[in-house]
């Protein structure tokens, strides 16, 4: 009898525990996330820096959300100079498994007063920073082994240091076949180039799906007069942020066979 007793609890425990993924099938499971997101995650959040390729924070994202995982901010407070140490900004951050409630990873992120370039910018701006970085922690604790099976760093793009970043070959985005037609052109600019503008407008102005999953081609007015597009998110996305924070920026830029002009990069305009 007592082992019948036993049968029927071991049963009872099995069945409790039915739908928990052994290791086989966690490892089953990455692979195919690997191979539905990892071109995307490659084609779009990733920062070339120094020959290597980071993800950015944005990625991390991607990859968190398909897996279920969501990011809260719990805290970001700034921290007076004290015993030697500047000034700085702290962010804590959580990832929670959305399917079960239960947290599983927590990250903390910091943007210095001293620190290059953050400490020149508005409080605003050292705060938004701040709270990307604890985002990137948490997720990397979470899910930054799948980086490395999607044949980029273990390191996200946004917390490798500024002067890395900036030195970075701008990311070359796929070329269409050559046309022998000079492409018609609406501005004076050269086909490529590097100056300062201050961006007065950005406004999504189409979207789309390939194999990659969805894209979406965002236009940038200036002041100056000419107007640049982009369809690579991590572009558009620190574009609209420049534009949102009113900072003139140096854009790179190439002409696309229809005459247009494409950001390949865009950073903030630093006077020396």
């Amino acid at each position: 009898m007592q082992a019948l007793g036993n049968a029927k609890e071991v049963k009872r425990e099995i069945t409790q525990f039915k739908g928990v993924q052994t290791p086989q099938d966690r490892i089953r499971s990455n692979a195919e996330l690997i191979k539905v997101l990892g071109p995307a995650i490659m084609q779009n959040y990733v920062a070339p820096i120094q020959g290597k390729s980071y993800v950015m924070v944005a990625g991390l994202q991607a990859i968190g959300s398909a897996l279920g995982y969501s990011v809260r901010v719990v805290s970001c407070v700034h921290k007076p100079a004290s015993e030697g140490l500047a000034g700085h900004w702290e962010a804590n951050a959580i990832v929670v498994d959305t399917n079960t409630g239960l947290e599983i990873a927590q990250g903390l992120g910091h943007v210095f007063d001293d620190e290059s370039p953050w400490g020149k910018r508005p409080r605003f701006a050292q705060a938004a920073m701040c709270q990307t970085r604890a985002t990137g922690r948490a997720l990397k604790g979470a899910v930054g082994f799948l980086l490395a099976l999607i044949g980029a760093e273990t390191s996200f793009a946004e917390e490798m240091p500024q002067q890395d970043y900036s030195e970075a070959p701008p990311k070359q985005l796929p070329q269409a076949p050559a046309n022998t037609t000079p492409p018609k052109k609406y501005d004076d600019l050269a086909d490529k180039g590097t100056s300062q503008f201050n961006l007065t407008s950005a406004e999504v102005v189409k979207t789309g799906t390939s194999k990659f999953g969805e894209w979406t081609l965002t236009k940038f007015e200036t002041a100056q007069g000419p107007s640049f597009s982009s369809i690579n998110k991590g572009i558009s996305q620190d574009a609209t942020d420049h534009y949102n924070a009113n900072t003139p920026v140096e854009i790179t830029w190439e002409r696309t066979p229809k005459g247009g002009l494409n950001i390949v990069s865009i950073t903030e305009f630093c006077p020396q």
